[in-house]
């Protein structure tokens, strides 16, 4: 019996860079050149992530979508531009301009169909589909707006497969976007019944933990990538990108948690959307890209209920 097939989707900038880092330490992980062609063939695990298309290639189980075409072409042109199948790399015309509204009512409904579509395909292309993961920002207008349209796609398509996210919180030290609070509190509300787990990443603590203790003293997103790369549980010893800033070690460890710690974030996130929402700051632009007013207050609501939950659990 075959390994279970997992299909990987990169949703935009963040999902696509994170995405960038992800797939470059498979390929160390399982002994596969940036051609997609396979050295290692006494092990099969990487029968998960790829698909094969003889001759000893392999290409990645994955789409990558972004509204705008810069970070996609940055891996078109880069050092894996022949792993991916070019038809898996999808973009549109023009960016959501960090407006959930604008990604899930606006420019994003052009790309729906045609990015369920080559899901469909990836989909046909395994022999039993175990369910999805999906890398995304909640903070940018693709990563938030999009994503939630793609789950809605994808929970009405393929209900009883397993959805789980690897989601990037907004970080405030390295972000410009004034409006992530909006988005992030957006998205979270239209999530919530679509996704089945989301593994949370906080900018702001990857960024403390380069700065303060790996030594890395201005940190980019590559840095951040490449540490949450670490992170998709391995039996074998942690593989290091030749010349990135993560030293060789022989053991690693992950702790997944549900801890109600997660309750500071919530509450800091919301404390900024109630503070731009009083002065009614930017509330025109999601407006004028169709997402009704009284959402604001919906989605506020069901966030400070979801904090209030995990405060409950601590009492």
């Amino acid at each position: 019996m075959g390994r279970k097939e997992v299909i990987q989707i990169h949703v935009g900038q963040a999902g696509v860079q994170l995405g960038n880092a992800c797939w470059e330490l498979y390929c160390i992980e399982h002994g596969i050149r940036p051609d997609g062609i396979l050295e290692n063939r006494d092990d099969d695990s990487w029968e998960s992530f790829f698909s094969h298309t003889g001759a000893g290639k392999v290409v990645p189980r994955v789409v990558m979508i972004d509204l705008e075409t810069t970070p996609i072409d940055e891996i078109r042109t880069g050092t894996y531009r022949q792993l991916f199948r070019p038809s898996s790399l999808l973009t549109g015309k023009e960016d959501a301009a960090s407006n959930f509204a604008r990604g899930y009512f606006g420019i994003g409904r052009e790309m729906i169909d045609l990015t369920l579509n080559h899901i469909r395909l990836a989909a046909e292309d395994c022999n039993s589909l175990q369910g999805f993961i999906i890398f995304r920002a909640f903070g940018g207008g693709t990563g938030s707006g999009f994503t939630a349209l793609l789950l809605d796609g994808l929970s009405r398509d393929y209900g009883k497969l397993s959805k789980v996210e690897y989601a990037i919180y907004p970080a405030p030290k390295i972000s410009p976007i004034i409006v992530e609070p909006y988005n992030a509190v957006m998205t979270t509300h239209a999530c919530m019944d679509t996704a089945d787990v989301c593994f949370i990443f906080d900018n702001e603590a990857l960024y403390n933990i380069l700065a303060r203790l790996l030594d890395v003293p201005r940190p980019t997103y590559t840095n951040l990538n490449r540490l949450i790369a670490q992170i998709g549980v391995n039996y074998q010893p942690p593989a290091t990108v030749p010349g990135g800033d993560l030293a060789a070690l022989q053991r690693a460890v992950v702790m997944v948690s549900n801890s109600s710690a997660v309750r500071i974030a919530w509450e800091r996130i919301c404390k900024k959307f109630s503070l731009m929402y009083a002065k009614r700051a930017f509330v025109h632009h999601f407006v004028g890209e169709g997402l009704e007013e009284e959402e604001f207050k919906n989605a506020i609501h069901n966030i400070k209920a979801l904090s209030n939950d995990y405060r409950e659990m601590e009492t």
